[in-house]
């Protein structure tokens, strides 16, 4: 137990790791509107992903000036469907479906000079997680005879973890033992699935604590 607070004790007095908070909004759209029929029914499927993502990040020093950083980046999205149809009830349906994603990217960061204000770029991989699905249902129908409907449910959404490439770039300012980092991140993803493009862009700000950060 004293050699693993000893070596707890090195590491951090030698300030390996640093850790903060990172949050931005997405500069490509985050709404996309599908508009599906059939003999049964015709509607309208938007998809929209709120505008701000947050969460937390840590930092980690290699040798060669090297750096990797994993962020756990909350974001909410929301799925609505209208619909009106003459089979089996005629009825207006309208369906809304939330749920909570996690993005996790892994990066290989190098910033580029050891001044208080630095550019760096970073590339990397990012992985997906879609949480529990709440799902609402309400139908109207529009014959006589057919009551209204409402229902609610709550179930895991049995989505796999999707991935994507990263790359960024921005500038490192450093005051104060504190770091801040503004960004623009580009991520394509292999899936479209829950997402309002494949090809995302976003503009973050992290704000780190290492008091001996380079």
């Amino acid at each position: 137990m004293k050699v693993i607070l000893v070596l707890i004790s090195s590491i951090l007095s030698a300030q390996i790791f640093s850790f903060g908070v990172k949050g931005g909004l997405p500069v490509t759209p985050t709404y996309d509107t599908q508009f599906e029929s059939s003999r049964f029914f015709a509607g309208t499927v938007d998809f929209e992903v709120k505008r701000y993502a947050f969460g937390p990040t840590v930092e980690a020093k290699l040798p060669f000036g090297f750096r990797v950083e994993v962020d756990g980046l909350y974001q909410h999205v929301r799925t609505t469907a209208a619909s009106a149809g003459a089979f089996p009830t005629g009825a207006l349906t309208f369906q809304a479906t939330t749920a909570t994603a996690w993005e996790i990217p892994m990066l290989l960061k190098r910033r580029f000079g050891h001044r208080t204000f630095a550019p760096y770029a970073a590339i990397g991989s990012t992985l997906r997680h879609i949480g529990d699905i709440q799902e609402t249902e309400w139908i109207m129908p529009s014959f006589p005879g057919y009551s209204p409907s409402f229902t609610h449910a709550v179930y895991p959404s049995g989505e796999p973890l999707r991935a994507g490439i990263t790359a960024a770039g921005g500038v490192s300012i450093k005051t104060h033992g504190l770091r801040f980092e503004p960004e623009l991140r580009y991520t394509h993803w292999t899936s479209d699935h829950f997402l309002a493009t494949t090809e995302q862009l976003d503009f973050l700000v992290g704000i780190t604590f290492s008091p001996q950060a380079r």
